[in-house]
């Protein structure tokens, strides 16, 4: 029987070998047509069933073209395919209103809060003297009761994108921007490193990153971002640059720092050799994240206070990987 199945599968890789524009024309079509079923529905939550069934045709989709992808030679025109798909998938679901997610409100929320010259790490949202601040989409923020727990590079990022695009939609731009510079920049390395195809694909075609930024609007893109530049950067040998990189993504998002004792110790730490970079890049990193906790440095006797209290409050947000974590 198995090998059956693995002459049939040979037979099909053969036959699919010579037609992966082809192949991933159609895909790129079929996806199309599901985003834009996505869209057309408008307030996700109130059609839930629709929604599962539109993202479970898109997820058998997404890995029906990764599989031809795997399976058929390469071809530069599939490449620039898997380009404009990526780009259309984002740009249908760009004009969606962010209803399967929140977070994109309490973005919102601190920056017009840091507009109005307050601290977002000192005051909660639902402190009387906010009242108001408070706007239409006022009932959408999450977690209320509690300060503000992001990065302060996120908070800076907020500040100026609730000035120039303060509405839900378009404060969702800088995350689909970043989210296109990291297909951008997943595309160059595969171009220029003779990487295949389907590496391109696996982030660019991915039914949950084209919903998670360019319709929720969360703000991982930049992070994740800062983080692929951090890893082109060391490659090149760029170290420093690299480690600013990495602490920029930090900065946005937590989970990066993970990463940080691999940087240094590829540049030395913390040793001197090699001309003591290594004591550098951490110098360096510690600078940035300084200069950005400096605006808020008013509320730094309470934060521990606040990530406290987010813990015992907010721990089945992922109940799952809390216990994990709280066992480790």
């Amino acid at each position: 029987m198995l090998d059956r199945l693995r002459s049939f599968e040979i037979t099909l890789q053969k036959s699919l070998a010579p037609r992966q524009v082809l192949l991933a024309a159609l895909c790129l079509v079929v996806l199309g047509l599901l985003f834009e079923g996505l869209r057309r529905l408008g307030d996700l939550k109130l059609y839930v069933v629709e929604t599962i069934a539109i993202g479970l045709a898109a997820g058998a989709i997404y890995l029906l073209a990764l599989y031809f992808f795997e399976a058929s030679d390469d071809v530069p025109s599939a490449f620039w395919l898997i380009l404009l798909g990526a780009l259309l998938f984002r740009l249908a679901l760009f004009p969606l209103a962010p209803t399967l997610s929140d977070d994109i409100h309490r973005y919102r929320w601190e920056g017009r809060v840091q507009q109005a010259g307050f601290n977002p790490y000192s005051v909660r949202p639902d402190d009387p003297r906010l009242v108001p601040l408070r706007d239409a989409n006022w009932n959408a923020v999450p977690g209320r009761d509690i300060p503000t727990i992001y990065p302060p590079l996120s908070e800076l990022l907020w500040r100026f994108g609730y000035r120039f695009l303060p509405e839900p939609v378009a404060f969702k731009l800088p995350f689909l921007l970043a989210d296109l510079l990291v297909v951008g920049m997943l595309a160059g390395w595969v171009r220029f490193s003779g990487g295949r195809n389907i590496t391109l694909a696996i982030y660019a075609w991915n039914p949950l990153v084209v919903v998670e930024y360019a319709a929720s609007g969360h703000h991982d893109a930049l992070a994740i971002a800062a983080v692929f530049a951090a890893s082109l950067l060391i490659i090149r040998g760029r170290g420093t640059l690299s480690t600013l990189a990495l602490a920029a993504g930090t900065l946005v998002k937590v989970f990066p720092i993970v990463l940080f004792p691999l940087w240094l110790h590829r540049a030395g730490w913390p040793r001197f050799r090699r001309g003591g970079w290594g004591w550098l890049n951490a110098l360096a990193a510690v600078a940035l994240a300084a200069v950005c906790a400096w605006p808020f440095r008013s509320a730094w006797p309470q934060l521990l206070d606040s990530l406290a209290y987010y813990q015992s409050r907010w721990q089945h947000n992922n109940a799952s990987l809390f216990a994990l974590l709280a066992w480790f």
